[in-house]
């Protein structure tokens, strides 16, 4: 299945002079740092294709540039990170609204109601979402000020508002308390990171809220022993749950889809899960198309490499279907060659090729392509988006560049 996350901290957090009080918290016990460049490694390795991610949740690091942070990582690899901020000055979350899907709130940063008040409200004006992890006995009255006053704002509660880490202590009581404190239980999502039980408490969490109102999430890079792998372990926390294949799929990742993809296509890392309906795409190719794109030669090659998708993107609608995909290789000082730009003819017409490019780019300090000639649609597309031709001698073929 699709692992969509929805609770990851990336920062290069390096705490210094923590408060009086704070060093026995557990988030300061734990790892403190997740760079941009781990976490591509590591979502890569483990299959995680999309994931809310936000900074370490310290008062010891400066806020703004943490968030600045955040929002650099989501500009430089957009097909997998949506970004949320910290609460800070209302004037910079509004200036950066747009970059954003909502804020991470977490009690550790001690923020009044007259901060947060305004941040909730331009969240709830904007559509975004509010993901809070509050004190383990104030949820209540978190959730009643919120929903007494924004009822409309989408709320993520995170880690099921369970007491303590690795552990389902208090998580239905508390979760009781938030619906009953709740004006508007249909913009109320639980994620499920850091739990990890024998599944019972997730089993009663569903009957209390629904499936379609779970998400997964991870917490990473937080872990419960040092050296444990915590993808594998949030992961077998939902599989070994006695839960049906469709529970699963919307925890893992059409909840996470229906609530920030809405009817938009986006673009994604392809993963394991989408081998079978890569390959039938390329073996669906015509013959004058397969010499258009000149993979009729490689196409023995092209399937082994479908079938582990590393280096391909797939634009992909609101309903899961895959609508066309890119596959790169890449080059040194942060290059790559874009080998092939594949939509299907139903799926033309409609911004796919230019969108896979575009997004894929966005991360790399240059990019080149080989097109023939005669591919009006290409060349049109790499115009379009800055590309500088170079026609070989016999001017059959364009060799393209941008950056």
């Amino acid at each position: 299945m699709l692992l969509f996350d929805s609770h990851v901290h990336i920062g290069v957090a390096k705490i210094k002079n923590i408060e009086e009080g704070h060093s026995s918290l557990p988030a300061y016990n734990n790892a403190t740092a997740n760079t941009f460049s781990n976490y591509l490694r590591v979502s890569s390795a483990k299959g995680v294709t999309k994931c809310l991610a936000f900074p370490f949740p310290f008062n010891e690091v400066k806020r703004e540039s943490a968030n600045k942070y955040i929002l650099e990582c989501a500009q430089k690899e957009p097909t997998l990170i949506l970004p949320l901020l910290l609460p800070d000055d209302i004037r910079s979350i509004e200036a950066n609204i747009t970059n954003i899907y909502g804020i991470k709130e977490h009690f550790y940063l001690e923020i009044s109601n007259d901060v947060m008040f305004p941040i909730y409200d331009l969240l709830r004006k904007t559509g975004k979402v509010l993901l809070i992890h509050a004190h383990r006995n104030e949820w209540r009255k978190k959730i009643s000020e919120i929903s007494s006053n924004f009822p409309e704002l989408k709320v993520i509660i995170a880690h099921c508002a369970r007491k303590q880490p690795f552990s389902d202590e208090g998580l239905v009581d508390n979760v009781k308390d938030i619906l009953a404190a709740s004006k508007n239980r249909s913009n109320l999502y639980f994620e499920t990171s850091t739990i990890r039980t024998n599944g019972a408490s997730l089993a009663e969490l569903i009957n209390l809220v629904g499936d379609e109102h779970v998400l997964w999430g991870s917490d990473f890079p937080f872990y419960k022993d040092k050296d444990e792998d915590v993808y594998k372990l949030e992961c077998e926390f939902i599989s070994s749950s006695k839960l049906s294949d469709d529970s699963r799929k919307k925890i893992l990742s059409e909840n996470f889809r229906h609530l920030f993809q809405a009817d938009n296509i986006w673009i994604r890392r392809a993963c394991d899960h989408d081998s079978d309906t890569l390959i039938n795409m390329l073996e669906g190719i015509s013959e004058p198309e397969r010499k258009l794109l000149a993979i009729s030669a490689k196409s023995s090659f092209l399937k082994q490499m479908l079938r582990k998708p590393k280096h391909v993107f797939v634009a992909e609608n609101s309903k899961g279907q895959i609508l066309g995909f890119l596959r790169k290789s890449d080059r040194p000082e942060n290059g790559a060659l874009i080998e092939e730009v594949y939509v299907p003819a139903n799926s033309r017409g409609s911004g796919i090729g230019r969108l896979l490019i575009e997004s894929v780019t966005k991360a790399l300090s240059y990019a080149e392509m080989k097109t023939y000639s005669s591919n009006d649609p290409m060349v049109n597309i790499a115009k379009k988006l800055g590309f500088t031709p170079t026609f070989t001698p016999k001017k059959t073929m364009i060799n393209w560049r941008l950056g």
